[in-house]
């Protein structure tokens, strides 16, 4: 087995059988705080759709109903367009893993983090540093 994005080898049988993996330590200390702030309109439809399109585990109603009142309390200080809503943890788990496209077509992958029975970041690699939010329309769905 190689070691992945996902971290060691040892714990990555574990959180296959899981169903999810925690954030490995390199991703953890990237939050900057900030002062909080409602989660946008754009935001909440990127995460909705990341938790329904990409779910790798069950993703309860509740989870979902409270996307739209989520409290933004954190960017990520590489300049990407993550955002926290709870400081980082050891306990934050994997909820979705996905992609989209930034509205020129490139590709932006999209995680769902969470802990506790909350979503704590909304986290992007974007591989062309677009800066951008993926477009709505792209999340989960086959690239051309």
């Amino acid at each position: 087995m190689t070691t992945d994005r996902r971290g060691s080898e040892a714990a990555h049988g574990e959180w296959v059988a899981l169903g999810v993996w925690p954030k490995p330590s390199y991703w953890l200390e990237h939050m900057k705080e900030i002062a909080t702030r409602p989660i946008t309109a754009q935001e909440a439809e990127v995460l909705d759709l990341a938790l329904r399109r990409g779910a790798m585990v069950p993703v309860q109603d509740s989870v979902l109903a409270d996307v739209p009142s989520l409290k933004v309390v954190g960017i990520c200080d590489c300049g990407c367009r993550s955002i926290y809503f709870a400081r980082e943890s050891r306990k934050d788990q994997c909820l979705a893993d996905t992609w989209g496209r930034s509205a020129d077509g490139k590709q932006i992958d999209v995680m769902v983090w969470g802990a506790d029975g909350h979503v704590t970041c909304l986290d992007f690699v974007d591989h062309f540093s677009t800066g951008e939010l993926p477009t709505p329309d792209s999340i989960g769905q086959p690239g051309e």
